[in-house]
């Protein structure tokens, strides 16, 4: 049997406030690429909506770790995906579209 190699994942801290800030649905998804006998690379080049910034996309690739979080901030028909190799890192970035496009308190 071949040795399996986890993602670094912290308890996701900040979780519980990403979901109280969504009105709709949050999914986090780890490793989708390796259920399609894919790799990262091969994986992203099949999605059209992944918009990945460069470095963030060669730490997937080198850690063979793909992150797709994608949430509902207002209801359940727009919505917004995240790509990262943390997933901590990406609930910082749901987070601060919603503080930038969706404070209610401005």
């Amino acid at each position: 049997m071949s040795e399996i190699t986890l993602p670094s994942i912290a308890a996701p801290s900040l979780l519980p406030e990403l979901i109280s800030r969504c009105k709709a649905s949050i999914t986090i998804e780890v490793n989708d690429h390796r259920s399609c006998y894919q790799t990262v690379q091969q994986f992203v080049e099949d999605e059209d909506d992944a918009e990945i910034e460069p470095e963030v996309l060669k730490k997937m690739i080198d850690t063979d770790t793909m992150i797709r979080l994608q949430f509902y901030p207002l209801t359940p028909i727009g919505f917004y995906v995240i790509y990262h190799y943390d997933v901590e890192q990406a609930i910082e970035q749901a987070l601060t579209i919603l503080k930038e496009k969706h404070d209610q308190s401005k």
